[in-house]
């Protein structure tokens, strides 16, 4: 019985790591359309800090995404809210999510624009 018990918690691991992967992809790319949309352009994302609490739990979260445009880097704070999850079978499929960039953090980005 042990054995099955390490082998599902294994897999658990496994798939919620690529999902993880995934998800972080994901906010980088909606998070980039979002600076494109409001006229920033030639911004590079370059990482995210996504919590393991919104793979996995389907929390919602603060995340900072850090970014370069030029010789200049910045990091935004964006909120994640994941829509229609559940804890755990989040890391099966899914991956939707409401973002937005709160308002101070929009005005700290004109020095990009």
């Amino acid at each position: 019985m042990r054995f099955i018990i390490i082998i599902l918690i294994i897999f658990i691991g496994y798939v919620g790591y690529q999902q993880h992967q995934h998800n972080e992809q994901t906010v980088k790319d909606s998070v980039l359309e979002m600076f494109e949309k409001n006229g920033y352009q030639n911004i590079k994302i370059d990482g995210i800090n996504l919590p393991l609490t919104f793979t996995f739990l389907g929390q919602k979260v603060e995340t900072d995404v850090f970014f370069s445009k030029n010789s200049r880097n910045g990091t935004v704070k964006v909120d994640l809210t994941p829509i229609e999850t559940y804890p755990i079978m989040s890391i099966f499929g899914g991956g939707k999510f409401y973002t937005q960039i709160p308002s101070s953090e929009m005005m700290n980005l004109i020095r990009f624009k």
